[in-house]
């Protein structure tokens, strides 16, 4: 969900070029992940800093200058609704954006401190995920225009890394093809693990390719099964790092995974996709901007 919101971000910093932009970012969600996923917007140069909405980021909204603006993104309410009144914003713009009809909502601070009546706008039918984020925005002004695809940033040291790694992972000047089983926690949208492997050898034997197969803690097992069943050898990555994830993924040539988190990371990297979906009614949905671009290519699966 936050990698969708980061071209509302950059039309928001378009719009207002001067603006300091703090994105409150959820805190880590299980011990399998600790990573936060506020990670992501590092290198990002349309926001100016993330903090985890934590306790200790009421003390972070307290201790800044009064915010102008407030964009409720969240879905723990009553949390967001405190660090939007302590923000001292004049004006909160929260969304139902999963409702159905989906809308989001304006509201001004009073001399009270309450915020007055909200604004109900409603949110065009039709649009991707992506468009729908980028509402608020253009309710401001901006010029959200064009093919808005969300972006990850690298530094020129974790390029470089890309670098070495694609040195190291690759036999001589073989492509490398990157697998990621998908989620354990989505397991309905899993594929088997004989069809992961002979895709895998596929690449390995037909393209002359490399294939790298990414998997979290999670899907250890998952993964295990996927290289017992290969023909061929096929190297694994397990990276607690993100950015150091991010890195190894974006030196792959194209990426092969199901419909996830995973997915939306390596083609806000730029790296085209081989998308496996068990529904294709959420596809357009969900990832309408990256198929626009050329960069994904939806197939559908049946586990």
């Amino acid at each position: 969900d936050m990698i969708i919101t980061l071209p509302l971000i950059e039309c928001l910093k378009r719009r207002f070029p001067k603006a300091r932009i703090t994105y409150f970012m959820s805190t880590p969600y299980s011990l399998q992940n600790p990573e936060s996923g506020g990670r992501i917007l590092e290198n990002n140069p349309f926001v100016s800093e993330w903090v985890e909405a934590d306790i200790t980021a009421l003390r972070t909204v307290v201790d800044s200058p009064s915010y102008d603006l407030a964009i409720d993104l969240s879905l723990k309410r009553k949390f967001s609704d405190l660090l939007c009144y302590l923000s001292g914003a004049e004006v909160k713009i929260w969304g139902k954006f999963r409702a159905i009809p989906r809308n989001f909502f304006w509201s001004r601070r009073l001399r009270s401190g309450q915020w007055d009546r909200r604004e109900k706008v409603k949110i065009p039918a039709g649009l991707s995920r992506v468009d729908q984020f980028c509402t608020p925005a253009r309710s401001l002004g901006a010029r959200c225009s064009g093919i808005l695809v969300p972006k990850i940033y690298l530094s020129r040291f974790e390029k470089d890394l890309a670098a070495d790694f694609l040195k190291q992972a690759a036999d001589g000047d073989h492509a490398l093809i990157g697998f990621h089983p998908g989620s354990m926690s989505r397991q309905e949208r899993l594929w088997n693990a004989r069809s992961y492997a002979a895709v895998a050898d596929h690449v390995a034997g037909q393209l002359g390719a490399c294939p790298v197969l990414f998997h979290g803690a999670m899907e250890k097992a998952l993964a295990k099964k996927i290289v017992r069943w290969s023909k061929h050898g096929i190297k694994t990555v397990f990276e607690k790092d993100l950015r150091k994830l991010f890195s190894k993924i974006s030196a792959c040539r194209f990426f092969i995974t199901t419909d996830g988190g995973q997915l939306h990371m390596a083609l806000s990297l730029g790296v085209p996709c081989v998308g496996l979906f068990t529904r294709k009614d959420i596809v357009r949905y969900w990832y309408k901007p990256y198929i626009r671009q050329g960069l994904l290519l939806p197939v559908e699966i049946n586990g």
